[in-house]
């Protein structure tokens, strides 16, 4: 799906497109978390991985801001979602500086960077990012009220607030590559969620 939408389409529903083409039985091994990165990296390639990368950086130069702003449009598009939070009362500026809030935007970001860090480490995303996504997944399935489809809409608001961010520097091949590593991730966060049982790997909050 393109991300590049109006205000009428954040509150459509998301296209085929947001079946992620990643997804490979064995849900939960470490086997199954290499092949899902070797998808994700035969799907990128070495310019689109630069593309990413480089307007990433752009991106985390004011990180709390646009994570902010990811989570405000999640909220706009499913209000719902905001009842999972202590801060579901606040409103505003109590809202943007309430404690909790922030440190989810921050921490959001804070994986997206580590998913983009590893395109380009020797480790790479089954060792590094992968897992971290996985078990982050997982960990929504304490959330009561919590349902797979929120994730979908995680995916929505990334696209919509990246390409406000970015501007013109979010088209085409750099749209692209960012659609697909966001379908991967909400696909593993997704996986994760399904699975039920922790990652293997040591994840660090």
């Amino acid at each position: 799906m393109g991300c590049a939408s109006s205000a009428t389409d954040s509150s459509a529903s998301l296209s085929a497109r947001d079946s992620v083409p990643f997804r490979i039985p064995k849900s939960g091994s470490l086997t199954h978390l290499s092949e899902l990165s070797v998808s994700l990296c035969l799907a990128l390639s070495r310019e689109e991985r630069r593309l990413v990368t480089e307007s990433w950086n752009i991106l985390k130069k004011n990180s709390q801001a646009v994570g902010k702003r990811v989570f405000l449009r999640i909220f706009e598009i499913r209000p719902q979602i905001k009842n999972l939070f202590d801060f579901r009362d606040e409103w505003g500026d109590a809202l943007l500086k309430h404690p909790q809030f922030i440190a989810h935007a921050q921490r959001f970001m804070t994986v997206i960077g580590e998913v983009v860090s590893s395109l380009s480490t020797n480790a790479g995303l089954p060792t590094v990012a992968t897992p971290r996504l996985h078990a982050l997944g997982q960990s929504h399935t304490r959330h009561k009220g919590f349902t797979p489809d929120y994730f979908n809409v995680f995916y929505k608001s990334m696209c919509l607030i990246w390409s406000q961010e970015l501007n013109e520097r979010y088209r085409d091949a750099t749209r692209h590559a960012w659609e697909t590593l966001m379908e991967y991730v909400i696909e593993q966060m997704r996986d994760g969620y399904n699975s039920g049982t922790p990652c293997h790997t040591p994840v660090h909050n």
